[in-house]
């Protein structure tokens, strides 16, 4: 098995630079788009309720702009339903960007700060958004 992988082909950059955003210049509309559930449970390790918590406390707040309200279609593919009165869903740079709110406001430490971007780095190398 290991003949089959070469290390230094196989490394992924999970260096994150803290202040710098890393969909700033990129529009990451395709996808993925993750529910309220995955998104707290995965990048967050934490519940939806939580989430809604810290929203309804004002946490969720970055530069004095509201982060992660995009609700989407429903339905994207058949456009039943108009943006704005679906369910919520999550991109990457919406992620990214609730993490840094929590972050500033110390409602997550630097540790799990750092899981959670580590995580969103990898989806946009695996999503073809940056290289890996």
């Amino acid at each position: 098995m290991t003949q089959l992988l070469d290390p230094e082909a196989c490394a992924v950059d999970t260096r994150i630079t803290v202040g710098e955003y890393i969909f700033a210049e990129i529009d990451v509309s395709g996808g993925p788009w993750f529910s309220l559930k995955e998104m707290t449970t995965v990048f967050f390790g934490r519940t939806t309720n939580w989430l809604r918590f810290q929203e309804k406390k004002g946490n969720l707040v970055l530069d004095g702009v509201p982060v992660g309200t995009t609700r989407e279609t429903v339905a994207r593919s058949t456009g039943v339903d108009p943006v704005g009165h679906g369910r919520r869903q999550y991109n990457l740079a919406d992620i990214e960007k609730i993490a840094y709110a929590l972050l500033l406001k110390k409602i997550i430490d630097p540790h799990r700060w750092m899981m959670t971007m580590v995580m969103v780095k990898i989806q946009a190398q695996l999503h073809g958004y940056i290289k890996p």
